[in-house]
């Protein structure tokens, strides 16, 4: 199969994977308990009120026109507005998706941080003790809930401690240029107000990282030592090179190029996933206004939260399987 043909055919496989997670996002939300209508115009509406709010919401209509629509919508580019603001749900996601970027950046970096160092000691092996609980950390850290976490640093370094504050986002900057904050910072060359954003972003984003850590921990175990066993490595211990630098130039350099994927992949998954770490420290980004939206019930909003956060990880999964087919041909087989 040529690469074009490979793209095509990928292509081909997201449309129906989109339409069928948009048709199955469009049921959830409707057999939720809970009326929009009334949550909107609360105890107290006559039925008259209700008639010209459904009127007006266009939830008077049969439900399969209510999903045509929402299908054709989407295929547009509009996925409507909010129940509760008026406020077309596009214009609200680019307004909370930045702090979700930022957290996410964030923790991404994090996770490398601890993740690869300890991959590259496991794989060494220096004893079977260092070994088994290496591989123990990154084992547990995955399966520890994020909530938890995330609560058990507030207690011990914002409560206990005051190190850093328990919950929110810190100051905004004067201007916004670029629309992430921290960036903004330092384009406006606001030092102090940059060192007070960094502080409220260091529990949640070390709390996300640490979780995502073991993934990347266990990953760059296994191809270090996969890497470790080829001819061009056992060559260059056969001619005398320090070990340091046949782990470090040769092996982990070879051995971070599979990672490439999986970073790709946490990196959609943790735009579209920081929803309990934000929640668990207020922080105002998309997973936390998705949140507030379902407790809402606001159709439009949940639905548009769920499709972009579909896209995205569509997207970049798309990109990653490109870029392996290309630099693999076996992948197009």
């Amino acid at each position: 199969m040529t690469l074009k043909a490979y793209i095509i055919t990928r292509s081909l496989l997201a449309l129906p994977m989109t339409i069928f997670l948009l048709s199955v996002v469009f049921i959830i939300v409707r057999i939720l308990p809970g009326n929009p209508i009334d949550l909107i115009l609360g105890p107290h509406a006559t039925p008259e009120m209700k008639t010209i709010l459904a009127q007006r919401l266009g939830l008077d209509i049969p439900i399969y026109l209510q999903y045509l629509h929402y299908i054709a919508g989407v295929f547009q580019g509009n996925l409507g507005k909010s129940m509760h603001t008026g406020i077309p749900i596009s214009q609200e996601i680019l307004q909370y998706f930045p702090n979700t970027v930022v957290l996410a950046v964030a923790a991404m970096f994090v996770a490398l941080a601890i993740g690869i160092p300890l991959g590259v000691l496991a794989s060494q092996r220096f004893s079977k003790t260092e070994d088994i609980i290496v591989r123990l950390f990154g084992a547990t850290v995955y399966v520890i809930p994020v909530f938890w976490l995330g609560m058990i640093l507030q207690l011990v370094f914002g409560v206990y401690l005051r190190i850093f504050p328990v919950a929110g986002i810190g100051p905004l900057p004067s201007k916004s240029l670029t629309g992430l904050y921290i960036l903004d910072f330092l384009l406006v060359g606001d030092l102090q107000g940059f060192a007070k954003s960094i502080s409220y972003l260091v529990m949640p984003a070390f709390t996300l990282g640490l979780i995502i850590s073991g993934v990347f921990m266990r990953l760059t175990r296994t191809y270090m030592v996969e890497t470790m066993r080829q001819d061009y490595t056992v060559a260059a211990v056969s001619r005398g090179l320090r070990k340091q630098t046949i782990i470090y130039k040769y092996a982990l350099r070879n051995a971070l190029l599979p990672l490439v994927t999986m970073i790709g992949l946490e990196i959609a998954g943790l735009l579209a996933g920081a929803v309990l770490t934000e929640v668990t420290f207020s922080w105002p980004g998309l997973g936390t206004y998705l949140v507030s939206r379902i407790g809402l019930r606001d159709y439009p909003a949940v639905q548009g939260c769920i499709v972009f956060f579909a896209v995205i990880v569509i997207v970049v999964s798309f990109i990653v399987d490109l870029t392996y087919a290309y630099l693999d041909p076996r992948v197009r087989l």
